[in-house]
């Protein structure tokens, strides 16, 4: 059947997950070609994340000249499961021949089932090393209502298998971000600590040289958001590889703050133009002379020359997004002027 053709799903080998790792284990070491039978299942989703330095050593694939891997979701429609594409495969996605809803054709001897020695608490891997894309699927499915077998489950289904990365990128880009880390919500704070042990952005850009560890806390209002920026290397171990750019402003100043990996991503989708944020435990430089600048929406500001940082540890930040009813007049936070909405916002 040619490729892109629609087919039938009564073609798709039902219910033969749940056996599948069993299965090629006894192939691998009976080696029967009566054994090495044709399976066909659906492509449910794949996933991109850039590989690291312990690739090889978790999947047994020797993979120098490639720097990114694709996890995909195969689905008998009874079941469902995560496995690994070898990366002699990646250019079938970067071709655009394999995709979520192709029906691929696999044999046993076409697979490898992969333990890390090194890691007594990891599962067993499944890993494609071959396979044929014979059609696509000739109607939708509601795949989130097919169940797992095995490893993973729907609480993991966001983490890649291997490598140490956190979140996986979009396929076609590393700015679109994807994944529960990027769709959480912080809850908003309120209380009388909120103005306790503060200081302003302008007395912390004179001081902060001298003034005692920990710096005060600031209490101040999102001017200017940047794109989330992924800055991983596939020679990098580094698990949350993110960074988001803010400029922030009280009543004496305005300043640039930066939100280090994983804190990065759990504020992301929270921190939008216009919040307010009491910020505690960072750390202050200079600014990077050669970073652009925003053009800035709140009127009548001073810009100061420092660069606050906020990261889970070394010290471990602590932020707290403040309710907006329980901002004060008093405050003298900067007004937002401007401030344009998405018809989606007024609904």
């Amino acid at each position: 059947m040619p490729k892109g053709s629609s087919v039938n799903m009564a073609e798709i080998s039902k219910h033969c997950l749940q056996t599948l790792k069993e299965r090629i284990r006894r192939f691998t070491f009976m080696r029967s070609d009566a054994d090495d039978v044709e399976i066909v299942l659906m492509i449910v989703s794949i996933h991109r994340y850039l590989t690291d330095p312990d690739l090889t050593a978790q999947t047994g694939l020797e993979c120098d000249s490639e720097t990114e891997v694709y996890d995909i979701i195969i689905s008998d429609f009874t079941n469902k499961t995560k496995c690994l594409l070898d990366p002699a495969l990646n250019f079938l996605v970067r071709k655009g021949e394999l995709l979520a809803g192709s029906r691929v054709a696999l044999r046993l001897s076409h697979c490898t089932v992969y333990y890390n020695e090194m890691d007594l608490d990891a599962e067993s891997l499944l890993i494609i090393n071959k396979l044929s894309v014979v059609g696509i699927v000739e109607r939708s499915i509601n795949t989130n209502l097919i169940p797992y077998c095995g490893y993973p489950d729907d609480d993991n289904e966001d983490v890649p298998l291997v490598t140490g990365r956190s979140t996986y990128l979009a396929l076609w880009n590393d700015v679109d971000l994807y994944g529960k880390y990027v769709e959480e919500q912080v809850a908003l704070a309120s209380g009388t600590r909120l103005q306790q042990n503060t200081t302003t952005i302008k007395t912390l850009a004179d001081n902060w040289k001298t003034i005692k560890r920990p710096y005060p806390a600031l209490l101040v209002k999102v001017i200017h958001k940047s794109r989330l920026r992924f800055y991983g290397k596939s020679n990098k171990f580094d698990k949350w590889p993110y960074q988001l750019y803010l400029t922030v402003g009280d009543g004496s100043a305005v300043c640039s703050i930066v939100l280090w990996n994983e804190l990065a991503l759990e504020l992301h989708s929270s921190l939008t133009e216009g919040v307010v944020m009491r910020m505690a435990d960072y750390t202050v430089r200079h600014r990077f002379q050669l970073m652009s600048h925003p053009t800035l929406r709140a009127r009548n500001t001073t810009e100061v020359d420092i660069e606050v940082s906020l990261n889970k540890h070394h010290p471990r930040a602590d932020v707290t997004l403040v309710d907006r009813e329980e901002v004060r007049s008093s405050w003298r936070l900067p007004t937002l002027h401007y401030h344009f909405f998405a018809r989606q916002h007024l609904r």
